[in-house]
Protein backbone atom coordinates (compact mmCIF):
# COMPACT_ATOMS: atom_id res chain seq x y z
CA UNK A 1 0.00 0.00 0.00
CA UNK A 2 2.60 2.49 0.74
CA UNK A 3 4.50 1.84 -2.43
CA UNK A 4 1.63 2.20 -3.88
CA UNK A 5 1.22 5.94 -2.82
CA UNK A 6 4.49 6.59 -3.63
CA UNK A 7 4.24 5.63 -7.08
CA UNK A 8 1.01 7.78 -7.71
CA UNK A 9 2.96 10.40 -6.06
CA UNK A 10 5.51 10.14 -9.00
CA UNK A 11 3.28 9.45 -11.62
CA UNK A 12 1.43 12.85 -10.54
CA UNK A 13 4.49 14.81 -10.04
CA UNK A 14 5.94 13.68 -13.18
CA UNK A 15 2.98 14.30 -15.43
CA UNK A 16 2.74 17.56 -14.03
CA UNK A 17 6.06 18.65 -14.46
CA UNK A 18 6.56 17.49 -17.96
CA UNK A 19 3.48 18.99 -19.07
CA UNK A 20 4.00 22.48 -17.45
CA UNK A 21 4.45 24.94 -20.43
CA UNK A 22 7.86 25.53 -19.33
CA UNK A 23 8.93 21.74 -20.26
CA UNK A 24 7.24 22.32 -23.87
CA UNK A 25 9.09 25.66 -24.56
CA UNK A 26 12.12 24.76 -22.66
CA UNK A 27 11.69 21.58 -25.91
CA UNK A 28 10.64 24.09 -28.76
CA UNK A 29 13.46 25.86 -27.76
CA UNK A 30 16.21 23.13 -28.04
CA UNK A 31 15.22 22.49 -31.35
CA UNK A 32 15.15 25.67 -32.67
CA UNK A 33 18.64 26.38 -31.20
CA UNK A 34 19.93 23.16 -32.15
CA UNK A 35 18.76 24.34 -36.24
CA UNK A 36 19.05 27.62 -36.46
CA UNK A 37 22.49 27.81 -34.58
CA UNK A 38 24.29 24.71 -35.00
CA UNK A 39 27.17 26.19 -37.25
CA UNK A 40 27.67 28.42 -33.88
CA UNK A 41 27.23 25.09 -31.39
CA UNK A 42 30.18 23.60 -33.03
CA UNK A 43 32.69 26.23 -33.30
CA UNK A 44 31.44 26.41 -29.16
CA UNK A 45 32.27 23.54 -28.75
CA UNK A 46 35.24 22.95 -31.00
CA UNK A 47 36.98 26.10 -28.86
CA UNK A 48 35.98 24.35 -25.74
CA UNK A 49 37.46 20.79 -27.00
CA UNK A 50 41.20 23.01 -28.09
CA UNK A 51 40.50 24.63 -25.16
CA UNK A 52 40.74 21.50 -22.90
CA UNK A 53 43.30 19.84 -25.11
CA UNK A 54 45.92 22.59 -24.86
CA UNK A 55 45.88 23.31 -20.77
CA UNK A 56 49.24 21.81 -20.75
CA UNK A 57 51.06 23.84 -23.28
CA UNK A 58 50.39 27.40 -21.16
CA UNK A 59 52.17 29.34 -23.86
CA UNK A 60 48.96 28.54 -26.27
CA UNK A 61 45.95 28.64 -23.71
CA UNK A 62 45.55 32.22 -24.22
CA UNK A 63 44.76 32.37 -27.66
CA UNK A 64 41.88 29.08 -26.96
CA UNK A 65 40.64 30.97 -23.85
CA UNK A 66 39.56 34.06 -25.62
CA UNK A 67 38.80 31.91 -28.58
CA UNK A 68 36.44 29.87 -26.42
CA UNK A 69 35.37 33.22 -25.28
CA UNK A 70 34.19 34.67 -28.63
CA UNK A 71 31.93 31.88 -29.53
CA UNK A 72 30.52 31.74 -25.86
CA UNK A 73 29.55 35.24 -25.97
CA UNK A 74 28.36 34.73 -29.55
CA UNK A 75 26.02 31.97 -28.44
CA UNK A 76 24.68 33.22 -25.58
CA UNK A 77 23.97 36.84 -27.25
CA UNK A 78 21.11 35.12 -28.69
CA UNK A 79 17.74 35.63 -27.74
CA UNK A 80 16.33 31.62 -28.05
CA UNK A 81 19.73 30.75 -26.10
CA UNK A 82 19.60 33.34 -23.53
CA UNK A 83 15.63 31.84 -22.93
CA UNK A 84 16.98 28.43 -23.08
CA UNK A 85 19.67 29.16 -20.01
CA UNK A 86 16.64 30.88 -18.15
CA UNK A 87 14.36 28.24 -18.66
CA UNK A 88 16.99 25.81 -17.67
CA UNK A 89 17.50 27.38 -14.26
CA UNK A 90 13.65 27.25 -13.91
CA UNK A 91 13.64 24.10 -14.27
CA UNK A 92 16.43 23.11 -12.77
CA UNK A 93 14.84 24.86 -9.34
CA UNK A 94 11.38 23.16 -10.23
CA UNK A 95 13.13 19.97 -9.70
CA UNK A 96 15.14 20.24 -6.96
CA UNK A 97 11.56 21.44 -5.39
CA UNK A 98 9.83 18.21 -6.60
CA UNK A 99 12.37 16.36 -4.93
CA UNK A 100 11.96 18.18 -2.09
CA UNK A 101 7.92 17.51 -1.88
CA UNK A 102 8.39 13.65 -2.55
CA UNK A 103 10.94 13.57 0.18
CA UNK A 104 8.18 15.36 2.39
CA UNK A 105 5.55 13.31 1.16
CA UNK A 106 7.71 9.59 1.32
CA UNK A 107 9.26 11.01 4.80
CA UNK A 108 5.77 11.33 6.36
CA UNK A 109 4.47 8.19 4.67
CA UNK A 110 7.05 6.14 6.72
CA UNK A 111 6.86 8.43 9.87
CA UNK A 112 2.57 7.71 9.84
CA UNK A 113 2.95 3.60 8.94
CA UNK A 114 5.79 3.54 11.84
CA UNK A 115 3.63 5.45 14.16
CA UNK A 116 6.60 8.56 14.88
Amino acid sequence: MLNEDIIKCLDDISSEFLDSDYVKEYKELNKIIEEKYAKDIVLFQSAYSKLEEMKQYSKDLKVYEEALIRTKTILFSYPEVKRFKELERLLSNSLKELSNDLAKHISNKFMTKKGI
